[in-house]
């Protein structure tokens, strides 16, 4: 078990970088959901993306 909270954070936080930023999903093409999002987001046009970190910044909407 966890010995403080912030082991809890800590362990959610690497968690969360694995499932959606390494880990692929079937349902997605084998891509990991991040990778998933910026070939479709741009691919459609419908934001620009801000490539210089490993989130996605929704800098400018076309709607």
């Amino acid at each position: 078990m966890f010995n403080s909270l912030d082991q809890v954070r800590e362990t959610t936080q690497i968690w969360m970088d694995d499932y959606n930023h390494q880990r692929p999903h079937d349902a997605l093409g084998n891509l990991p959901p991040i990778e998933f999002a910026k070939k479709n987001l741009n691919k459609a046009n419908l934001v620009e993306i801000d490539h210089t970190s490993d989130n996605i910044v929704i800098i400018n909407s076309s709607n």
